[in-house]
């Protein structure tokens, strides 16, 4: 009766109110002490070293706010806490749920602590308003097609294209240099400017050699070439005796079939017929072609220890009317025609394989094709001393859009560098009585400083560096891998970082994991090109261009090796690229073949 007087007294006697205010009380003590400093601690990990703020950077202007956050932990149950949040740098205030108020100019870092454990992020502060950057994405390989829904991003800012691939981005930081684009299956691309007003081109990931095959017509040319005697053009030599004399004589060609897209080298039979099959790539089929033959035939003659020397050099030269025919049947052609002599000073790097001096004729889409790589240094028809050159072109050629080219190449022999070249062209050469003079001075090698050849634990945002070759250069540093080609940039500075689009904003599949990757620098002398409004004619006007390829690096953990990639790799990869590079109409290799 004790006990049960005891229970019900406070009833009893009225303390219904008085329980009911203690249990308000202490439920509302509860709460202030788990969430009283304003975070949410269902984030918090055990044995925790360092705490993670999301985001972990942030580009605002005066007067903008963002909401920062402990993320990607995990709850201890037997314990709570407090989280205390300080910005240091004056550039604004920062409240105990973690939301920042910017209110000064400048740089500064978002700290939060609980129990010791501590964690930053980076903020910059510009300027009221910062500034707006407008434009649209297109996609390069489909005629310029807008791009709809792809992911705009320049500093902290990214938006979305509309139906029409036009974006605006309001409030970039007034120091922002780049702006960056990505959409499914396209290219990702960064172009390096500060301008208000960029048009982004992006292009299709992955084209193997299959591609341009299975989208392009197989057209068979076909024919017979004699000189002006009726004897069949082939490289032949001959050697004869008649005491006191003793003949050699020696006949060599080049014969290119040149087309929009690419060139194919003519082999001749014994009695001078050759049958080429070329692929014209899809849209292209009504082009033209050109037939171009250098013959030379050189007699010596021993007489004791007296040689006399005689030398003939003949040349044709063949606009070819196509209409879309499966195959051309040309007939007999005469090589009878005259050449011309093109010669001057040239200037290059010592450092190299061969130097390569040839001609090649300019498209109306602005694609040069060159003659065929066979001749190099020393061939029957150029020849490159170490300060001089000459070149033999046919006559007929003069008529035409045509242009002399001259590069030089040092490939990769070990695991230390990787391949490089340096090139010029020479467009509008006036061929007076046969002969023209003109003077080559090639640009430097490409040289980059970041990240080294082999580099591991490069990070996903590699600011990739390099050497400036001068300010009248446009670069085109490419990120590309064994399979595909990752990204590209265009940019007139000797650097530019490869872009991480925020997690959440739907462009995060073009950002770089960890793994294996490649790296290639081009660099194009272009007067003309305006980054900003990138197009796919402008870049080919370039007169002189320096490239180096293949320089392998590890992005993340070191446990994935550099070393791992094997010269088979390295070929695949270099495949991708190249093709990636024709479909710009740049018919540059990036490795011997």
């Amino acid at each position: 009766m004790l006990e049960e007087s005891l229970f019900l007294s406070p009833i009893k006697n009225g303390g219904v109110k008085m329980l009911k205010r203690f249990l308000f009380i202490f439920l509302m003590f509860v709460v202030v002490f788990v969430v009283g400093c304003g975070q949410n601690l269902e984030n918090i990990v055990e044995n925790s070293t360092e705490l993670k703020i999301s985001p972990e950077s942030a580009e605002l202007y005066v007067g903008q706010t963002q909401q920062f956050t402990i993320s990607g932990m995990v709850l201890k149950s037997d314990t709570s806490y407090s989280a205390t949040w300080e910005v240091t740098g004056g550039i604004g205030t920062i409240d105990a749920t973690g939301l920042f108020t910017a209110t000064e100019t400048g740089e500064g870092t978002i700290l939060v602590a609980i129990d010791g454990i501590r964690g930053t992020a980076e903020v910059v502060v510009s300027d009221e308003g910062g500034k707006t950057i407008t434009g649209y994405v297109k996609d390069i390989f489909s005629n310029d097609l807008p791009v709809s829904s792809a992911v705009v991003m320049s500093g902290a800012k990214t938006i979305k294209t509309d139906i029409n691939g036009h974006y605006e981005l309001l409030g970039v930081s007034k120091d922002t240099e780049s702006i960056s684009a990505t959409a499914a299956n396209l290219i990702s691309t960064t172009i390096g400017t500060d301008k208000g007003s960029v048009n982004i081109p992006l292009g299709i990931p992955s084209i193997n050699s299959s591609y341009d095959y299975s989208q392009s017509k197989q057209v068979k040319i076909s024919g017979r070439f004699v000189n002006k005697y009726g004897e069949p053009i082939d490289a032949y030599t001959h050697y004869s005796s008649s005491y006191p004399y003793s003949i050699s004589e020696t006949s060599d060609y080049l014969g290119t079939i040149f087309y929009s897209n690419g060139n194919s080298y003519l082999y001749m039979a014994s009695d001078g017929s050759f049958s080429n099959t070329i692929s014209l790539s899809q849209g292209k089929q009504n082009t033209n072609l050109f037939l171009s033959i250098l013959y030379k035939k050189q007699e010596m003659t021993y007489e004791g220890y007296s040689i006399s020397t005689k030398e003939t050099f003949n040349s044709f030269f063949k606009e070819i009317p196509y209409n879309d025919e499966d195959s051309i049947d040309l007939g007999e052609m005469i090589v009878s025609e005259e050449v011309s002599l093109i010669h001057g000073k040239i200037s290059y790097p010592q450092d190299n394989d061969y130097i390569n001096v040839c001609f090649g004729l300019k498209f109306d889409n602005d694609v040069r094709v060159s003659t065929s790589n066979y001749y190099y240094r020393y061939s029957p028809f150029a020849n490159v001393s170490d300060d001089s050159y000459s070149l033999y072109v046919p006559y007929k050629i003069k008529g035409f859009n045509w242009f002399i080219y001259a590069g030089s190449t040092l490939y990769s022999t070990n695991n230390e560098n990787a391949s490089k070249s340096c090139n010029s062209y020479i467009e509008k050469l006036a061929i007076i009585n046969g002969e023209a003079s003109c003077d080559i001075t090639l640009p430097s090698y490409l040289k980059i400083q970041y990240p080294g050849y082999s580099e591991a634990g490069v990070s996903n945002t590699p600011k990739i560096e390099w050497e400036s070759l001068g300010n009248e250069y446009v670069y085109m540093p490419v990120v590309y891998s064994t399979h595909y080609t990752k990204w590209f940039g265009i940019t007139d500075k000797n650097y530019i970082s490869f872009p991480f689009f925020p997690i959440g904003s739907g462009g995060e599949s073009a950002n770089l994991v960890d793994g294996n990757y490649y790296l290639a620098l081009l660099a194009f002398k272009n007067n003309n090109f305006d980054i900003t409004n990138f197009n796919q004619e402008d870049i080919r006007k370039y007169s002189d261009y320096s490239q180096i390829g293949g320089i392998p690096f590890t992005v993340g953990s070191t446990d994935s090796s550099i070393s791992s990639l094997s010269s088979s790799d390295k070929s695949s990869a270099d495949k991708y690229l190249e093709e990636f590079l024709k479909k710009l109409g740049l018919s540059i290799k990036m490795s011997k073949k």
